[in-house]
């Protein structure tokens, strides 16, 4: 087999660098695990505590083929003289197969696989990364449109999102995978540190009992701790190497996160003034910013005998959300008016579809005499870079009901509004 290369001898100083960057490098390899803990709710079992135990004895499974994985390969390494060449390439997997097998068959078998199971790795940021940004998108760190599903039941927006900034890191880093290693390993164990210094906050601020609660801040103290040196390491050996990459994106995203929750808690302000005069027998109010309903629906009082407030959930635990927000809004009501409140479900976040079979619906019930008035809101003043901000529903919420319904029972009304000048942080 080869000779194992002569390393020639170095430096202390260098050789505890040698020490951090392989340990950096070896980090890498535990990146995945929280695919795992992430993905604990789709795990099979009858309750939250069996998905649990079935997710970790997974995860042990995992960790087990892990550590054979990374043994077995230093060992080949080691007995057959791979050693990583600083092109990249051909990588450590390369060179041992190819030691082993020559230009077999086996040797291609060996990089076909390797390429496999790179695609699947792959696919867990295409999996994880939308679902993320649609949690982020709901708390209103990101723009809403990365919160709804696609025609395709998936979310369509963070994946486009996802691929076209991949295509453009591939191509920044010429597809060198070893460099872009360190960009993910340094993400994800800066996610891990700050997740469990979350645990270790939410388990200090837990209100009901729980069992052996010391031990559970200890352990996630510990985790920490654990993964912040591990970070720190990483930040270290890998910064010439990409690190530095990260270290700047990330607090530019952060403080992109925090502008935007700045930008979409501004409260709408309605031009009343603006207002048409106009008089139907129903009011028709989509609710789509429980805070603006007291704004419509006092405008419903002055041009309609009775009104019906429509809002859309994706299920029923955010129907009793709205519904406690609803009864806290409408308790300090002055409309003058009682609306009839209808919540629809639709699973698939689709909003405009389901709102416009509801108002067909609406009417197909009524009388053929009463007539109706959609109301929505419409922005104003607008600049350009704004309007990639919002998904404008109301608009095409408006665009299916006139060419759907009949112009002589409806009347789309636009309420126009502009957003509050931000001089108070969101609460």
């Amino acid at each position: 087999h080869a000779s194992t290369p002569q390393v020639p001898p170095q430096s202390g100083v260098l050789t505890v660098m040698l020490i951090l960057t392989a340990f950096a490098s070896g980090c890498s390899a535990m990146t995945g695990v929280e695919a795992i803990s992430n993905g604990v709710p789709i795990f099979t079992g009858k309750d939250v505590q069996e998905r649990s135990q079935n997710a970790a004895r997974t995860l042990v499974v995992m960790i087990s083929v892990l550590v054979t994985l990374f043994l077995g390969t230093t060992y080949l390494a080691w007995r057959l003289g791979a050693y990583p060449r600083v092109s990249g390439d051909p990588t450590i997997t390369s060179q041992i197969a190819h030691a082993a097998f020559g230009g077999s068959w086996l040797f291609y078998l060996v990089q076909i696989a390797t390429l496999l199971i790179l695609i699947f790795a792959a696919n867990t940021s295409f999996a994880g990364f939308p679902l993320l940004a649609a949690i982020l998108s709901r708390d209103k760190f990101l723009p809403p449109l990365f919160a709804y599903r696609g025609e395709r039941l998936a979310y369509s927006s963070g994946i486009l999102i996802l691929g076209g900034l991949s295509a453009i890191i591939l191509v920044a880093f010429q597809g060198n995978v070893s460099n872009l290693i360190n960009l993910y390993a340094l993400g994800v164990f800066t996610s891990f540190t700050l997740s469990q210094f979350g645990m270790v906050r939410h388990w200090q601020h837990v209100r009901t009992a729980v069992s052996n609660r010391g031990w559970r801040i200890f352990a996630n103290g510990l985790g920490a701790a654990t993964t912040a040196v591990v970070t720190l390491v990483i930040v270290v050996a890998k910064f010439d190497r990409g690190a530095w990459v990260v270290l700047i994106i990330v607090p530019l995203l952060v403080g992109a996160f925090l502008w935007l929750r700045r930008y979409y808690t501004r409260d709408r302000i309605f031009v009343e003034a603006n207002f048409p005069d106009v008089k139907a027998s129903v009011a028709i109010v989509p609710i789509f910013n429980v805070r603006d309903a007291r704004t419509e629906l006092r405008y419903a009082a002055k041009i309609a005998s009775h009104a019906i407030a429509v809002h859309i959930v994706a299920d029923e635990a955010e129907a009793e959300s709205f519904h406690r927000r609803w009864d806290a809004i409408m308790g300090a009501s002055t409309t003058g008016l009682e609306p009839q409140l209808e919540i629809i479900i639709s699973p698939y976040r689709n909003i405009v579809f389901p709102m416009a079979r509801f108002v067909e619906w609406v009417a197909q019930e009524a009388p053929p005499e009463e007539t109706f008035a959609i109301l929505l809101p419409k922005s104003e003043h607008l600049a350009w870079w704004e309007q990639p901000l919002h998904r404008r529903i109301a608009q095409r919420v408006r665009a299916v009901l006139e060419r759907e319904q009949d112009g002589h029972r409806f009347q789309v009304i636009d309420l126009p509004y502009r957003l509050a000048h931000p001089t108070n942080p969101p609460k």
